[in-house]
């Protein structure tokens, strides 16, 4: 599945994935489907619609929970773009097996493995199979991700990050940890 809106990176990415990569996974695992979930209104992304790639549009919270709960791979085909891309952290949050190019994972910095990064048509398609047929890794990444977030990106995180420039949030956290206390 790829989440995104018409902005030129996510462009870009679709149409560099649909033609360069997506013929290559599916002449090894015929089966494979993209969704395309996004306010993305752009011709070139419509004529992609295919047996192989389906553009799902905008949809709702739930509904994208739900695709994030029985998809098998996020991506992230990205080539240029600046800072951390809110779809990563999104993927990573739904402990979903990721595969991004270098850009998609940047400003990201875990110190193991939390998705499969490849920035080319032939090394993106063989980890996007990697992340589709070896579960065990695919799930240790996805596993990673998902603490990855919850330590650098969660409520919690920024709680801790801003505590010392704004000390009442640690008082409420003291006030929040007495009101749980028995």
């Amino acid at each position: 599945m790829f989440v995104g809106g018409s902005h030129p990176p996510n462009v870009d990415a679709l149409l560099w994935f649909a033609k360069e990569v997506m013929p290559l996974i599916v002449a090894e695992r015929p089966q494979t489907k993209l969704n395309i979930v996004g306010s993305s209104r752009v011709p070139e992304i419509a004529a992609l619609e295919s047996e192989e790639i389906i553009i799902k549009g905008r949809i709702s919270d739930e509904e994208l929970n739900r695709l994030y709960a029985t998809a098998g791979v996020a991506i992230i085909p990205l080539r240029f773009g600046g800072g951390v891309k809110g779809k990563t952290i999104e993927a990573l949050f739904h402990a979903i097996p990721l595969v991004a190019t270098s850009v998609g994972m940047q400003g990201l910095y875990p110190q193991k493995p939390i998705a499969y990064v490849a920035d080319d048509p032939e090394s993106f398609a063989k980890a996007v199979i990697s992340a589709q047929t070896d579960r065990q890794t695919a799930k240790l990444h996805a596993e990673r991700g998902a603490s990855f977030i919850e330590e650098h990106y969660s409520l919690d995180a920024m709680r801790r990050a801003f505590l010392r420039f704004i000390p009442k949030l640690g008082v409420r956290e003291k006030a929040d940890a007495t009101a749980t206390a028995p």
